[in-house]
């Protein structure tokens, strides 16, 4: 996106020290600072994978059951 005018630059609060991400919302940078965290505290029982929010280890769950958590 290209901006004519400083006044349209957007103007962000919250910026990442790892990379170019930047927000006006803190509940939106807390979620993207997991990325760069190594901890993955939700472990699948059956194989052993991590992740680092339920969500994901809900959709991982798909492989071993062939059902969506979500029905």
């Amino acid at each position: 996106m290209v901006w004519h005018h400083r006044s349209e630059l957007p103007s962000f609060k919250y910026f990442c020290i790892k990379c170019p991400y930047a927000t006006d919302n803190r509940t939106n940078f807390k979620t993207h600072m997991d990325v760069h965290s190594p901890d993955r505290p939700f472990q699948c029982k059956i194989c052993g994978n991590g992740f680092r929010r339920i969500a994901s280890l809900s959709h991982h769950m798909i492989i071993h059951t062939g059902e969506s958590p979500l029905i």
